[in-house]
């Protein structure tokens, strides 16, 4: 949260000086259950013409981690850890179940790891180098479960037609359809 100095009046400006002075005594120590007073901590006083913020720079909320650069780099990241773990979970577990099976378990645990929430945080803008290495970070995990379920793992078959044939469509465009799907609900409400 950035506040403009020059819009606040200077009565404003130093009660907020002050408050976060008599702030910066609070010591949160791990050990305690409250909190408690003492008199050299590591939490900076409020400087109204500071340009840094003593805030965090992430915050998870339902599940989407927010950063306040506004980018969504940590997020994928994040959730693609999560998904990877899921899907070596379900590699080792299902071994020697059926492709339809390892079908079921890809699509109800694995994807909508992936898809969760993706229509606040798509990478829409395709032409940035940056965006296309968070899309291939999601991709890479369809991949890896489109080569588990069909038992390809041979270095010469093509991811692409590993996913066409299990009918699968990618999830660049599945995020295209779930944007679309619910700009289409907003429109009619």
């Amino acid at each position: 949260l950035k506040v403009k100095v020059a819009n606040l009046p200077a009565r404003e400006i130093n009660r907020l000086s002050t408050h976060s002075k008599s702030w910066s005594s609070v010591n949160t120590s791990p050990n305690h259950s409250q909190n408690t007073l003492s008199d050299s901590d590591s939490i900076p006083p409020f400087n109204p013409t500071s340009t840094s913020s003593p805030c965090t720079t992430q915050s998870s909320d339902k599940g989407v981690l927010l950063t306040d650069n506004l980018k969504w780099n940590a997020h994928i990241n994040d959730i693609t850890a999560k998904a990877n773990s899921t899907l070596g979970f379900v590699r080792r577990n299902l071994r020697g179940a059926s492709k339809e099976v390892r079908t079921k378990a890809y699509t109800s645990l694995v994807r909508p790891k992936l898809e969760y929430a993706s229509t606040v945080w798509d990478p829409h803008k395709q032409k940035h180098a940056q965006t296309n290495t968070l899309s291939n970070k999601l991709e890479s995990v369809q991949r890896k479960a489109a080569r588990f379920v069909s038992g390809n793992y041979k270095y010469t078959s093509s991811n692409t037609m590993i996913q066409q044939s299990l009918g699968w469509p990618t999830l660049h465009q599945r995020r295209l359809q779930a944007r679309l799907t619910l700009m289409f609900k907003q429109s009619i409400i």
